[in-house]
């Protein structure tokens, strides 16, 4: 090992990997290992230091689609939590409402919902209620919200 001192900060790190390929441009991992060696820092901990570096990155990156997904999800929860709480009100006016946003929908759309909850009277006030809040969730989301019932 000569007498340099192994990069401390990530940013030491990288203008030492800057360097190492500006320099020597290394052809197997063999190479690079005895580079990193001349350069006094151990190839195990860059290994894992740019491992690190490389996993801090993917798990905060916006860029990272499942940050965005996760970021979505809870933001869709959160949006039909509060559509499920604003949902109040008596038995007849929870169905008026039902029927309400039913109009709202496409023909095909709204043929498709009324087949999967013909028994409306049967249901729950707690039910109904959920029902209602989810049909108003997804009106809020427009088209691409009301996609999937057509299915």
């Amino acid at each position: 090992m000569t007498g340099r001192r192994p990069p401390k900060t990530d940013e030491e790190l990288v203008r030492v990997f800057d360097y190492l390929f500006d320099q020597t441009e290394p052809q197997t991992p063999e190479e690079v290992d005895a580079v990193l060696r001349e350069a006094g820092c151990d190839p195990g901990e860059v290994a894992a230091r740019m491992d690190e570096v490389a996993q801090r990155a993917l798990a905060e990156s916006p860029l990272n689609w499942r940050n965005r997904a996760r970021a979505q999800h809870e933001e869709a929860v959160a949006q039909l939590k509060s559509s499920l709480s604003s949902a109040r009100g008596n038995r007849t006016e929870v169905l008026a409402a039902i029927e309400q946003v039913l109009t709202q929908l496409a023909p095909k759309q709204r043929e498709s919902l009324t087949a999967h909850f013909r028994s409306l009277d049967q249901a729950t006030d707690a039910d109904l209620a959920s029902l209602l809040g989810e049909l108003e969730y997804l009106l809020t989301k427009g088209p691409e919200g009301l996609d999937h019932i057509e299915e």
